[in-house]
């Protein structure tokens, strides 16, 4: 993934890190997927997310999320150290699905079922 500022000035890949995935089971019925991960960037001021990609995979239990890096406005200088994002994705699911490919990161992860106590 290579992300452009507002100028068309581009700029390096972030690293990721750390990505997890789970299917929370509700009382009564249904369920809340959630995906987190991390990304270190060079400035303090971004903001990230995961969002699902329009056209997903022929395989039905593998849900397709890219990573989407939002810069800060305005003039941003590099930091002498990294500052690190949480990035996050989360809705209800019908629970077909059993992995999650984070296809920017080229990472596949299984999804963790979790159920109330």
């Amino acid at each position: 993934m290579i992300l452009y500022d507002p100028n068309g000035n581009a700029h390096a890949p972030f690293s990721s890190h750390h990505w997890q995935a789970w299917r929370f089971h509700e009382p009564g019925g249904g369920f809340v997927l959630k995906v987190i991960g991390f990304c270190v960037v060079d400035s303090p001021g971004y903001s990230g997310y995961l969002r699902a990609v329009p056209e997903q995979s022929y395989n039905r239990n593998l849900l397709l999320l890219e990573k989407v890096i939002i810069p800060p406005a305005g003039t941003v200088l590099p930091s002498p150290s990294p500052h690190t994002l949480e990035i996050r994705y989360e809705d209800r699911s019908d629970g077909h699905h059993t992995h999650v490919q984070i296809v920017s990161d080229f990472v596949t992860l299984p999804i963790r079922d979790v159920y109330p106590a």
